[in-house]
């Protein structure tokens, strides 16, 4: 299980996907009275629906990581965790973007981007390789069922 290279991006996505989820995703320099720049920073977990998809998408990886003798369900939870990691963060993003466009225009505020914005992207490199490595171990399983 842990020797194969795909279990190691997908530990890496759950670790990427985790860390999105604890850090914030961007600060501003003016904290909000009301809303969710209340203390100056925006969390994923401030979007409900959001939060849920990619709490889902790391449980569908940890349910990936230890399907690694079914290599095609395993593809099959891979393409599913890397949607889900998307809806998530478009879900999310829908959701942040019309309160961070009215406080830069009210109050003029700076934001900037938070550890847990560059996560995603960390999460899709990783899946992708993941799918990568997964292709891989089946053209090569496939390949000794020949020499049979």
């Amino acid at each position: 299980m842990i020797q194969r290279i795909q279990t190691i991006f997908l530990l890496i996505t759950i670790a990427a996907i985790s860390i999105e989820l604890t850090t914030p995703i961007l600060k501003s320099s003016v904290s909000d009275q009301a809303g969710i720049y209340q203390d100056g920073s925006v969390y994923i977990r401030e979007c409900m629906p959001g939060l849920i998809v990619l709490a889902l998408s790391i449980l569908i990886g940890v349910i990936g990581i230890f399907l690694f003798k079914n290599r095609k369900t395993q593809k099959l939870l891979v393409i599913l965790t890397l949607l889900l990691l998307l809806g998530g963060n478009l879900v999310s993003g829908l959701v942040f973007s019309p309160p961070t466009n009215a406080i830069i225009d009210t109050a003029h505020a700076a934001i900037s981007p938070g550890l847990g914005l560059f996560m995603p992207l960390i999460g899709l490199i990783s899946l992708l390789l993941a799918y990568r490595g997964i292709n891989k171990d089946d053209k090569i399983v496939k390949s000794m069922d020949r020499l049979r």
